[in-house]
């Protein structure tokens, strides 16, 4: 730091959800791809130091595509999306590369990479946006336990690598991934 001290902010709690839909395109048996549409449900508050999420609506059109390729039983994911956030003040491009394999019979763990680029849509910035407004580079770790063919509990670590915005620079992340 510029006078020789370091600060450290820790927070918890909620951060934004996002519930929603995909369908399938493709799905052979070493590709699939799908398009969705997910909304973003403001649960947190970007007021908070660091702030847990943007604590804004939001609409996140998405392309995905996986591949299966037969070796080690490894897998790999690409995400492509856009978020928009309907108060009108920021859009965001993001994209996330996971690469993982099965370890026992129903714990898979991953690496991820996530990039978020965002950019402001009008002249004015208003102190709201700040949560919306960040561009990074973060990797992770994930484990996922099936449960059955459609829950998957799953546990994340993740932590900056590169970049700036207001959002913890490290982050656990408990959830559930449901199928059907």
């Amino acid at each position: 730091t510029k006078h020789g001290r370091t600060t450290v902010d820790t927070n918890d709690g909620l951060q934004d959800e996002k519930i929603g839909i995909d369908y399938g395109l493709t799905q052979a048996k070493v590709f699939a791809d799908s398009v969705g549409l997910n909304v973003v449900i403001p649960g947190s508050s970007a007021a908070g130091i660091p702030g847990l999420d943007s604590g804004h609506w939001a609409l996140a059109p998405m392309y995905a595509i996986g591949f299966k390729p037969g070796f080690w039983h490894l897998t790999a994911e690409w995400d492509i999306a856009s978020r928009v956030f309907t108060d009108g003040g920021i859009a965001q491009f993001r994209t996330e590369l996971e690469i993982g394999a099965p370890v026992l019979r129903h714990l898979h763990l991953a690496g991820k990479l996530f990039f978020v680029r965002s950019a402001r849509l009008g002249a004015y910035n208003d102190l709201r946006d700040h949560g919306e407004l960040y561009n990074l580079l973060r990797a992770g770790i994930e484990a996922k336990y099936r449960v059955t063919d459609g829950l998957e509990p799953f546990v994340a670590y993740e932590d900056y690598i590169a970049g700036m915005g207001g959002h913890a620079s490290q982050r656990f992340t408990l959830g559930i991934e449901i199928k059907y």
